[in-house]
């Protein structure tokens, strides 16, 4: 990655070791490889996804609280996905958008019900659980209509869900 980017998607998976030795690369500017005799610059940008907030947790195998062994000087923190519900339509349809150019799924439209779903579910995981779900409810999908029934179950039985869905759904018919 020579002067390019690297990027860890779940940073606290890297055991306690291998993120000492990745921070401590960055900080000297170079490494040797293993078995290697000689030493190598760096120049890399390394970006870091966590799911969890840096020195909340110092237990082995997760993120160090100590400050030097942060990933690094800058924060951007993403809320979940169950609060900012106002996105999850937008990214429906980049996904459909995405799987449609790839040429995985035909898939372009979601039906409104489906959507309420999507809308009202507690959201425990992030993006790549409405990615999974939307790769999940293409791969059920006939028709070229992501539909209500083509979600997981999980997702259409949630208490939370069926009580929102079937009020909206109410309102919308009167």
């Amino acid at each position: 990655a020579e002067g390019g980017t690297v990027y860890f998607e779940v940073y606290e998976n890297l055991s306690a070791s291998v993120q000492q030795k990745l921070f401590r690369a960055m900080e000297v500017r170079h490494f040797r490889r293993v078995g290697g005799s000689d030493d190598l610059n760096l120049d890399v940008r390394v970006i870091t996804g966590m799911t969890k907030i840096p020195g909340q947790t110092a237990a082995f195998g997760e993120i160090h609280s100590r400050p030097e062994s942060s990933p690094g000087p800058v924060s951007i923190n993403i809320p979940p996905l169950r609060e900012r519900r106002e996105d999850i339509e937008s990214l429906i349809y980049l996904f459909l958008t995405e799987y449609r150019e790839n040429k995985v799924f035909g898939v372009t439209q979601i039906t409104a019900d489906a959507l309420d779903f999507c809308r009202h579910y507690s959201w425990p995981g992030n993006i790549y659980e409405l990615r999974n779900v939307v790769r999940h409810s293409l791969a059920r999908t006939e028709g070229g209509i992501l539909k209500a029934e083509d979600l997981p179950e999980y997702m259409r039985y949630e208490e939370s869900v069926v009580g929102r869905v079937s009020q909206s759904a109410a309102t919308e018919r009167r």
